[in-house]
């Protein structure tokens, strides 16, 4: 056990812990004096409290705290860089894959949201998506995208694993409780299929906690001429429109590039919170991002979501734009 404080110390707080009075006689020849405390009746030996008595006799008022096992931390890290994923799709629905590419941790799946499978995703090379050794960062693998995902993430597209605060949470509103006040921190690295603008879009949320539509963070990424943009649209209320922030511009095709953001969901109302986002570890860009600031304007509930989500947008061209690959994703909860 351990005494918390006494009368004589206020400084700190005693959190579940039970109070105990005692009446001792003070010591002259030190500040350290032995108490016999007891709990239902039990007595706890060799419990001290330090006390600074002027008098020879005081009524002190301590706070004592069994000794207990030390809570188990909970990591709420996640880091994806495919290094143990077969070298096929990671959808569910192909012959050449029937079984979920897990994680180390327990419940950790790929899904498509609300759905096992993914969906709007052409099973023809070279066109699906899959898990490939080339072009691929430290570990030998990355993620191909393919050309034909859905061109927005909602249910059928691509969701990684959650995060452990989300898998413990009851229901969507204890969810949405716990997430109030929360950071959380994601990066992940892309890199672009085309060698030659084409105008090719991933675009990157966070996926809601029911899995059927996007939330969070919003990372577009655009080959436009000169090179590859990043860019985060947040919401206007007042003229109903999506500007757009340049995170960076000219990035190099063939080269990998990392995003990261930075988001703390400060209270309840979505334009007080705070999206960071940084590229190749350059200045931070402050947008605040668009679905719950919609969501609030037109008096929908506001949603939340700890897994990444991705979308491929290729418009009328199709299949003759290009894919993304994808590595080193990383998921932190930082807390509140």
């Amino acid at each position: 056990m351990v005494i918390i404080g006494s009368t004589k110390d206020r400084s700190r707080t005693a959190l579940n812990n039970f109070k105990i009075r005692n009446t001792m006689n003070y010591v002259p020849s030190g500040n350290r004096t032995q108490l016999e405390i007891k709990k239902n009746g039990r007595p706890f030996s060799g419990a001290f409290v330090v006390l600074n008595l002027t008098t020879t006799q005081a009524e002190t008022e301590a706070y004592v705290r069994d000794r207990e096992e030390p809570t188990p931390v909970v990591d709420q890290t996640l880091f994806i860089n495919f290094a143990d994923y077969a070298v096929a799709p990671i959808s569910h629905k192909h012959a050449s894959n029937p079984a979920a590419k897990i994680q180390l941790q327990p419940n950790q799946i790929w899904s498509g949201g609300d759905q096992v499978n993914f969906t709007n995703d052409n099973p023809s090379p070279p066109n699906t998506e899959t898990i490939t050794t080339a072009p691929a960062l430290s570990e030998g693998k990355s993620w191909y995208t393919g050309k034909h995902l859905y061109g927005q993430p909602q249910d059928g597209s691509p969701f990684t694993p959650r995060l452990p605060i989300e898998i413990s949470s009851a229901n969507e509103a204890a969810f949405n409780s716990n997430m109030i006040g929360a950071t959380l921190k994601y990066s992940l690295y892309f890199r672009s299929q085309a060698s030659a603008a084409d105008n090719a879009q991933l675009r990157v949320y966070n996926g809601s906690y029911l899995g059927n539509d996007r939330t969070g963070f919003n990372i577009n990424v655009k080959n436009e001429s000169g090179g590859s943009t990043v860019f985060s649209f947040t919401y206007d209320a007042a003229n109903n429109t999506y500007p757009t922030t340049n995170i960076a511009t000219n990035l190099n095709f063939q080269n990998w590039h990392k995003v990261e953001v930075i988001m703390t969901l400060t209270d309840a109302d979505p334009a007080n919170n705070i999206y960071k986002y940084s590229v190749n570890g350059g200045s931070q860009v402050t947008v605040n991002s668009w679905p719950n600031l919609y969501r609030k304007k037109e008096g929908k509930t506001l949603v939340y979501g700890t897994r990444v989500a991705f979308a491929v947008h290729n418009g009328s061209l199709g299949a003759a734009q290009s894919g993304w690959y994808v590595d080193n994703i990383s998921m932190e909860y930082m807390g509140k």
